[in-house]
């Protein structure tokens, strides 16, 4: 019912001043905005039929047959693939505009069937041979294929993902810090080229207007790969620990004046945590472990340290947070 029912139920005097007060009042204020839990619930909507498919590959494969399974997850793929082609938006190299709003969720959930239908493949059948290597480099490909061409930032995670296990980072529990063989020479050094690599793909994404949204995803991925892996390399090369300390510091140097330019407290938070880390090891190893004999004592200044930092830093980060929102926060600086 419109305000206007109301009025003139009020000047008939059918209803109250101070009803008519609450009615309007509740009409004038806001409504809440709740797409943004929507697009949540959407999200663990597809990431838990996605990972229910491939638990139900896992435990039923011998009863449904391996045929059968590759069989309907390749339907589904082409199915879902089939559908965007035909319905979705053309390529445009600038950001384009979703026929509806449950078309990107449905995307995603297909490039993540197709990463079940790849893997699966290759496990049962063998379709690379012994080159696993081709196995992640295939989809890679297609993932960034379908990233630029449905203008998908989910599916560009995914690719970037897939070309971080290509060069040989991948995911383990078993660490604390997730990332695996993160004491290897190999993985530390490939993480800081990706880390690098990604930050010049951000860059040239803005510069050239191919896709120019998409340099935050780039650029956020470079980060947490180049910072990860300079402080790996700190840790594992102990000796060159300067070499990697200053590669640390122009890093976060890097994302300060980002982050002061942009207006984005985001890469200030992480150029300050990474340093502060980073900091925080070379004087508990080289400095803190050398002041004293006592283990106890050892201790104790590494907590009165990192217990005073801690609440000078987050003080400083609240300051600075209040200096960036006076700065225009680009549309594009979150995924």
């Amino acid at each position: 019912m419109t305000p206007g029912f109301f009025e003139t139920l009020y000047r008939q005097g059918l209803i109250s001043e101070d009803s008519f007060n609450k009615v309007k009042a509740a009409h004038e204020s806001p409504r809440p905005d709740l797409s943004t839990e929507l697009k949540v619930l959407l999200y663990l909507g597809v990431l838990l039929s996605t990972t229910g498919v491939a638990v139900l590959v896992y435990r039923y494969i011998d009863l449904l047959g391996s045929l059968s399974i590759a069989l309907v997850l390749a339907l589904l793929v082409t199915v879902i693939f089939s559908y965007g082609f035909l319905k979705g938006p053309k390529f445009v190299r600038g950001e384009a505009k979703e026929p509806s709003t449950l078309f990107g969720y449905m995307i995603l959930a297909g490039s993540l069937l197709l990463l079940i239908l790849t893997g699966y493949l290759q496990t049962e059948f063998g379709v690379f041979g012994n080159r696993w290597g081709l196995a992640t480099f295939v989809p890679m490909c297609l993932l960034f294929f379908l990233a630029y061409y449905f203008d998908h930032k989910g599916v560009l995670s995914l690719a970037i993902t897939n070309l971080a296990a290509w060069i040989g980072i991948t995911m383990n529990r078993t660490n604390w810090y997730g990332l695996a063989d993160m004491n290897n020479d190999h993985t530390i050094i490939a993480g800081c080229i990706l880390g690098v690599f990604l930050i010049a793909v951000s860059w040239y994404c803005r510069s050239s207007g191919l896709k120019p949204h998409f340099d935050a995803v780039y650029h956020q991925f470079g980060s947490h790969f180049l910072f990860i892996s300079t402080l790996a390399g700190m840790v594992h090369f102990i000796e060159a620990y300067l070499l990697w300390l200053l590669l640390l510091a122009a890093a976060v140097y890097f994302h300060v004046r980002k982050a002061f330019a942009e207006g984005s407290f985001y890469y200030l938070l992480i150029a300050s945590l990474y340093g502060y880390l980073g900091l925080g090891f070379v004087l508990s190893v080289k400095v803190f472990a050398k002041a004293s004999d006592s283990i106890n004592t050892v201790l104790y200044i590494n907590l009165c340290y990192y217990l005073a930092t801690g609440i000078m830093l987050a003080i400083l980060l609240i300051q600075k947070n209040k200096e960036l929102v006076q700065i225009k926060i680009p549309a594009n600086d979150r995924l």
